[in-house]
């Protein structure tokens, strides 16, 4: 469960700019209070797709953090 912080935005709200970036995941909110904060991912495709998939997630947080 890796910590993502954008201002402004809760966990589910990442993860819905990240699925329409391209990039399913699941926001730690839905695994409880302590989870907020994080997001899931599963790991479970092969490593060129996992590497273009942390592509995508850099390219959404990088435009989520600079508006």
């Amino acid at each position: 469960f890796p910590k993502v912080e954008v201002p402004g935005m809760n966990s589910e709200e990442i993860a819905m700019a990240l699925l329409n970036g391209g990039v399913l995941c699941s926001p730690g909110s839905a695994f409880g209070d302590a989870g907020e904060g994080h997001l899931r991912f599963a790991y479970t495709i092969g490593r060129e797709d996992i590497s273009r998939g942390m592509d995508r997630v850099e390219k959404v947080l990088a435009n989520l953090r600079s508006d």
